[in-house]
């Protein structure tokens, strides 16, 4: 697929917590790995308190390979392709749920973090280590995630509070124009390379699909889609997690990624067109999925923390990447790669057996910086 240099770099840095898009128009192949099951790693040196987490460590100086958004304290971490914890973004923290969710970066790499209790996107800027009001205008009620137009690169913002889907100036962010309405909780966004949209709604159990001129049914009776994936394969990749007793997430029960074709039929593990199902159940509840620059598929569990990776071609297990510490488990909500993580990497990243504690850094003071673009 031929795509001007623009696109190229729209797709390189696409990801709206979902969002990372087609890594094979940027020419970077997938390297193999070996399959294997690691267990677990064991957590140390977790403080006792919220609080004793958000006062840990205040670093304005940073650049990730990938980012984790943290909705029960309102913060972002950044860790390395290796899974190494390098450095912690937060400001005035706004502590229970409802705060960090939808993460992604703009055309000028600057990190955005979609707010619900703020009722925004907002931009990071590295000198005063803060995230600042992007988006104006339009009318946004807990805005979930957010996904770069592959043509036009504009911001396109899910709004469950309202059940909308709105689209704001990439580069300004003021209000363009409202896209879509009486959606339910409107959650996942994402755009493929032709610039359609496609919007997941939790409680209708669906996946809408815009084309820029009308709104029409992608997947009907998928339970409780959370995130929406273009794949680099060009398949559109849906998480999906148990709410059956309303918005929470249940311990121990079930979690998928489905697959779907462009035009919405069924393409599940081996090529299945019967059955969607990508990854197979194994109650991880994926609240994001992205594409590394591996070529694997990673997903965030909202329950345990845990950052699984997943064979991008066959959707089969290889290891987990990375666990945040218990305190903050259940508030891990948006998964993002770095576009440096693209354009930069040489090989894929190595599985990690024991990776170490945020918290525990945190605690000790190692907590490497680097530089990310300024806002």
């Amino acid at each position: 697929m031929n795509v001007s240099p623009k696109n190229k770099s729209i797709q390189a840095i696409k990801s709206s917590i979902c969002g990372l898009t087609a890594l094979l128009s940027l020419g970077i192949a997938s390297p193999s790995f070996a399959e294997s099951n690691i267990a677990l790693p064991s957590q140390t040196n977790s403080p006792s308190t919220v609080s004793d987490f958000t006062q840990a460590s205040n670093n304005s100086e940073i650049l990730g390979s990938l980012y984790i958004s943290i909705d029960r304290i309102d913060t972002v971490l950044q860790y390395d392709l290796e899974g190494n914890f390098t450095g912690l973004l937060n400001q005035h923290l706004h502590q229970g749920y409802g705060g960090a969710i939808g993460m992604g970066f703009d055309t000028n790499d600057h990190l955005l973090l979609a707010r619900g209790y703020s009722n925004s996107v907002q931009r990071y800027n590295s000198q005063t280590n803060t995230f600042e009001s992007f988006t104006q205008g339009g009318f946004l009620s807990n805005p979930h995630q957010f996904s770069l137009g592959e043509l036009d690169g504009d911001l396109y913002v899910s709004s469950w509070g309202n059940g909308t889907v709105q689209r704001f100036d990439g580069t300004t962010g003021m209000f363009k124009e409202l896209v879509a309405s009486d959606l339910g909780y409107a959650v996942g966004i994402e755009t493929d390379a032709a610039g359609n949209l496609y919007i997941a709604s939790r409680d209708r159990h669906a996946i809408y699909k815009y084309d820029g001129t009308s709104l029409s049914i992608f997947v009907d009776n998928i339970l409780f889609p959370e995130c929406i994936q273009y794949g680099p394969d060009g398949y559109i990749y849906v998480s999906q997690y148990d709410r059956t007793d309303g918005n929470t997430a249940k311990e121990n029960s079930w979690g998928t990624i489905s697959r779907y074709t462009p035009d919405g039929k069924p393409f599940g593990a081996g090529g299945n067109t019967e059955d969607a199902t990508f990854i197979v159940n194994d109650g991880s509840a994926f609240s994001s999925i992205a594409f590394g620059p591996d070529g694997n598929l990673y997903g965030l569990d909202y329950l345990s923390g845990r950052v699984n990776r997943y064979n991008g071609t066959t959707g089969h297990f290889i290891d987990i990447f990375l666990t945040i510490d218990p305190l903050l488990a259940k508030g891990a909500y948006g998964l993002a790669f770095d576009p440096s993580s693209f354009s930069e990497a040489q090989e894929a990243p190595q599985p990690v057996s024991e990776p170490a504690s945020v918290l525990g850094l945190l605690a000790v003071g190692l907590v490497s910086a680097k530089t990310l673009k300024r806002g």
